[in-house]
């Protein structure tokens, strides 16, 4: 990427807009004269803001396209780095999980244990499950009227 220089653009004011805040303050409606003398001047605010804005906009699209360019750059050139790091954390994820391994693995040999006590050809016994919650037996009527959130959970 080449050098870009930034640059603070300083726009000269705009004729009369110092005295517009005071114009404004000054301005007492009292009458419909003064009603047509409060909507010319506010047409004139109201021209007085588009100027100014039409002065900083060119300066403010430059700066938001150098933005995206810069943004785009840094971008571009933290994808090596990124991808490293998600390789490191990748491997460190992998280095834990095996470190964690041997607490499981005699947690494994243990059920290996009650499978060679068990008389050849026996399934082991599960708890049935309940398919659904209508399948639940029906509740007391005092028990319903317990707010959900301060039932005991089973």
């Amino acid at each position: 990427m080449t050098e870009a220089t930034t640059e603070l653009v300083v726009v000269p004011p705009v004729q009369g807009e110092a005295d517009v805040l005071v114009d404004a303050q000054a301005l007492d409606i009292s009458g419909p004269e003064t009603m047509g003398l409060a909507i010319e001047v506010r047409e004139g605010v109201k021209a007085l803001i588009a100027e100014i804005e039409s002065a900083f906009r060119p300066h403010i699209q430059r700066a938001n396209a150098l933005h995206k360019g810069l943004c785009a750059e840094l971008n571009a050139r933290n994808a090596g780095p990124r991808a490293a790091l998600g390789i490191i954390d990748g491997k460190i994820g992998d280095y834990e999980m095996a470190r964690r391994r041997p607490k499981s693995a005699s947690a494994g040999r243990w059920s290996m244990r009650r499978r060679a006590r068990r008389p050849s050809g026996e399934k082991p016994k599960r708890r049935p499950q309940r398919s659904s919650a209508r399948s639940r037996p029906r509740t007391s009527a005092r028990c319903r009227s317990t707010p959900s959130w301060r039932r005991r959970r089973r």
